[in-house]
């Protein structure tokens, strides 16, 4: 058995430690202390106040928010809304345009009519110079580039001041004009002026008569046959 002395003696041993651990375990502690705040003095690591208030955020203040799944985006300028595009239209190739059928034989001499007694000019000349030129076709045009009913050619229709060739109307007036011209040119002879006018008036002159080319003495003696015959209708 232990002795009750020593057993005394080893309490208050014990006692006496505790006793002076107290006070050296305050005074480690406030060193400790003491050497982490000069440290943190040392390299500027003190936490502001400021940064760990507690008050409410400024809502005020606009904050960036991450955009989620169920977030509507929002609407960009300058781009027009899904029901303001355009409705597709499929690419098409341009469509012709249309065929002016020929003037009818009855359009056709109330139109010569016209011009005839405006030009004073026979009109059944003008409307058999139209047989024999076009066939009465608004949109005619030949190889050589003549146009329109009576086949005028691009440079006499500007010197006659017919803008649209293709008009019936203008290039009625233009080729009357032009076979009037003629008409006083040669004195009033008609074959001279019909050759004149297929041929040009310079040919005429240079043959003194009908030039010795095919297509013109046909063109000539066509035109006079459809002419007489018209007279004779209308007799």
């Amino acid at each position: 058995m232990v002795n009750p002395a020593i057993r005394m003696f080893a309490k208050y041993r014990q006692k006496q430690k505790k006793k002076q651990i107290g006070p050296r375990f305050f005074v480690i502690v406030i060193i400790l202390c003491l050497m982490s705040l000069g440290w943190a003095w040392k390299n500027n690591t003190f936490v502001s106040t400021q940064n760990l208030s507690l008050s409410t955020p400024d809502v005020t203040k606009k904050s960036k928010r991450l955009p989620t799944t169920h977030s509507i985006p929002k609407k960009r300028k300058n781009v027009p809304a899904l029901s303001e595009h355009p409705k597709r239209v499929a690419l098409l190739p341009p469509m012709p345009p249309p065929k002016k059928r020929p003037l009818s034989l009855l359009a056709c001499k109330k139109l010569a009519k016209r011009v005839g007694e405006k030009k004073g000019v026979d009109h059944l000349l003008l409307l058999a110079m139209i047989r024999n030129e076009s066939h009465f076709k608004v949109q005619a045009k030949s190889e050589k580039g003549a146009i329109g009913l009576m086949q005028l050619m691009p440079d006499t229709a500007k010197e006659l001041g017919v803008k649209d060739p293709f008009d019936p109307w203008q290039n009625l007036m233009g080729g009357a004009e032009y076979i009037r011209r003629l008409l006083v040119k040669f004195d009033g002879n008609v074959r001279f002026a019909l050759a004149g006018y297929n041929a040009g008036p310079g040919n005429v002159l240079r043959y003194n008569g009908i030039p010795p080319f095919r297509e013109t003495q046909e063109y000539v003696a066509k035109v006079m046959k459809t002419w007489e015959k018209l007279k004779r209708q209308h007799a």
